[in-house]
């Protein structure tokens, strides 16, 4: 288990200056990574990682260093969020063949918020509001066998699934707040492979297969053909 913060931000609590104003970056994460070695269901791994940040710039320091932080003019709140969690697991199923299935989670959001700021009084407007939330569900399957001491076959599919929210206004005409996106839905994307590999005979190796894609939004289908040649000149070179 691994946990990170922003040093920056806990030296700006204690009162040091870094000639940034209040755009101290604040961040932390969490993350870990755990194996067991031996299950009914082969080899698994588990992984994952969380974390959020934010950030806030004020107008009047933003002006005082002529915009290097941001858009002059204005107040900027600017916060994220983000989380993956994952398993994998390798099963033998004999000494030259096994399956590895991995699935996988992951969220990332953020959030923004942007208020005009008069230079005659300091007067605040909402000019900008953002909320976007995205969330992908992942499913792997792959096939390992190895034919012979120079022969691979290698074939998978995979499946992933996004859903998103996408939600965001900006200030029109100096009085109302329109929406600029304002979005729901999901969409998923599927692909396979089988790919065929030749190791080293006479210095060449040799890697062909096709890759099949299925995008669901557009009802789209692409197949591309791949073919790759290795050609091992002497020990640390090699032409591809």
């Amino acid at each position: 288990i691994n946990y990170r913060y922003s040093s920056l931000a806990v030296l700006d609590k204690l009162g040091l200056n870094f000639g940034t104003g209040g755009a101290i970056p604040e961040y932390q994460d969490i993350s870990f990574n755990v194996n067991f070695p031996q299950q009914k269901f082969g080899k698994i791994n588990l992984f994952g990682i969380a974390g959020k940040s934010a950030i806030n710039i004020d107008a009047v320091e933003n002006e005082m260093q002529q915009g290097a932080y941001g858009d002059r003019g204005f107040d900027i709140n600017f916060k994220t969020k983000a989380a993956i969690l994952g398993a994998t697991t390798t099963i033998k199923k004999t000494n030259n063949s096994s399956i590895i299935i991995a699935l996988g989670i992951s969220y990332t959001g953020t959030k923004s918020i942007q208020d005009s700021v008069s230079k005659m009084n300091n007067e605040k407007t909402l000019w900008y509001t953002g909320d976007f939330d995205q969330v992908k569900l992942n499913a792997s399957f792959k096939y390992l066998k190895k034919i012979n001491t120079f022969q691979t076959l290698l074939q998978g599919f995979s499946i992933e699934n996004n859903l998103f929210s996408l939600n965001d206004k900006k200030l029109y005409d100096g009085t109302e707040l329109r929406p600029i996106r304002n979005s729901k839905g999901s969409t998923a994307l599927a692909s396979g492979f089988v790919q065929w590999q030749l190791k080293r005979v006479k210095d060449f190796s040799i890697s062909t297969g096709i890759h099949s894609q299925f995008f669901f939004l557009s009802n789209s289908l692409a197949i591309e053909p791949r073919a790759n040649i290795k050609w091992s000149i002497k020990q640390n070179h090699s032409l591809y």
